[in-house]
């Protein structure tokens, strides 16, 4: 009984991962895009962000849906 009170003790005393996290926002290139924002992403630390991929359709930067087969990606 004493080792099940333990375990309910420590589950509850975990800390949530989420509540630390943060958003942040994912922008193209200043040429041609101007900073665009193609998206956003959840991460602890901006350190976390770094070498992560990024796909978008080109059609979403430029507005021009004759473009919508070319994906381009970001790192």
């Amino acid at each position: 009984m004493a080792k099940g009170a333990t375990a309910r003790a420590a589950a509850r005393r975990q800390k949530d991962k989420w509540k630390s996290k943060r958003w942040y926002s994912i922008r193209a290139p200043r040429n041609p895009w101007s900073f665009k924002v193609i998206g956003e992403t959840i991460a602890e630390e901006e350190k976390a962000l770094l070498g992560r991929h990024y796909e978008v359709m080109q059609s979403e930067l430029d507005g021009d849906f004759s473009k919508m087969h070319v994906k381009i990606r970001f790192k």
